[in-house]
């Protein structure tokens, strides 16, 4: 970007350049060189915070990783001898793939109380390990 000489009159009004207000030319044509010099261009914050998103997701698909090998791992000692090994029902308890993300409530519940034969697992797991157990049944879903 070429910024030119200044206009013939000693009007030196804010000139505007990548979003940043110089107030003299000069200033305009430091900051054009810092740009060019950066590889900068009116494309810089979008693939910045594209760059930015796609590390926050790749961090948080590590996350939930870890989450749901921990959740497989609960499941295999507390569930997988009524519910199924890797969650393969046998029948004789609920397909928990089948386990839509609005069920959270009644997973929760379930796991708390108990219902029918299973037993309430409040005191034996703690609210994480809970996170943990959803996060593995969900990954697995229908």
């Amino acid at each position: 970007m070429n910024i030119g000489p200044p206009a013939q009159s000693t009007d030196f009004s804010l000139k505007v350049l990548a979003g940043t207000r110089c107030n003299t030319f000069r200033e305009a044509e430091v900051l054009e060189r810092k740009t060019r010099t950066f590889g900068m261009t009116s494309n810089a914050p979008t693939i910045l915070t594209a760059f930015a998103l796609t590390a926050f997701c790749n961090v948080a698909a590590a996350q939930d990783q870890a989450q749901i090998e921990a959740g497989e791992q609960l499941y295999d000692e507390h569930c997988a001898s009524c519910h199924g090994e890797k969650l393969r029902t046998t029948g004789s308890a609920a397909d928990l793939k089948e386990m839509r993300a609005e069920d959270r409530p009644r997973f929760d519940r379930a796991m708390m109380e108990g219902r029918g034969q299973m037993p309430s697992w409040q005191g034996v797991l703690n609210e994480e390990e809970m996170n943990q157990m959803w996060a593995y049944i969900r990954s697995h879903a229908k």
